[in-house]
């Protein structure tokens, strides 16, 4: 009796031993996984991004503060600033438009506005959290802008509209 009480023992040291040394294997692989997307975005010049994804970045002038990156050789981001709020631009190539519906269905006050040059959809959380995406046909691009402080929903409509007016 004694003896199996012992290996079974021994047999708990040994899962307990393996379990950790399976724990530290995926907090050093988790680890490397965010140090590899942390150096997939890369902070570059309007041109790079430009020349790296095949498209043209077309901002109103009044913009401030403006940084421009590449997400995973995809993506361009621009985050900028406007009257005390920051933004964050996400461009990227496509052929077609896309179906971004996805991104709002967490968000309130969702609408379809008509502008100028495009139409596009807009949704706001109750914390000024809001979205909205459109898709820029002359130069085919997708296009997502987000603003996750405190602000109006009029703010929001109000940059979008002035982006896609220089389009």
């Amino acid at each position: 009796m004694k003896k199996r009480i012992v290996c079974l023992l021994i047999a708990l040291v040994l899962v307990v031993a393996v379990s950790v040394g399976c724990t530290n294997e995926q907090e050093k692989l988790a680890s490397d996984s965010a140090t590899t997307k942390q150096a997939a975005v890369a902070v570059v010049g309007a041109a790079q991004v430009e020349d790296e994804l095949g498209i043209k970045i077309l901002l109103p002038a009044t913009i401030e503060n403006e940084t421009y990156s590449v997400i995973d050789g995809k993506v361009g981001l621009i985050t900028f600033a406007l009257d005390g709020l920051t933004y964050n631009y996400y461009i990227e190539s496509a052929d077609k438009e896309m179906d971004a519906s996805g991104i709002a269905t967490t968000l309130s006050n969702q609408q379809t506005v008509l502008a100028d040059n495009a139409t596009f959809s807009m949704a706001t959380g109750p914390d000024g959290v809001g979205v909205t995406y459109w898709y820029d046909k002359n130069n085919k691009v997708a296009c997502t802008l987000l603003i996750s402080e405190k602000a109006s929903s009029d703010a929001l409509k109000q940059v979008t509209e002035s982006i896609i007016s220089v389009q």
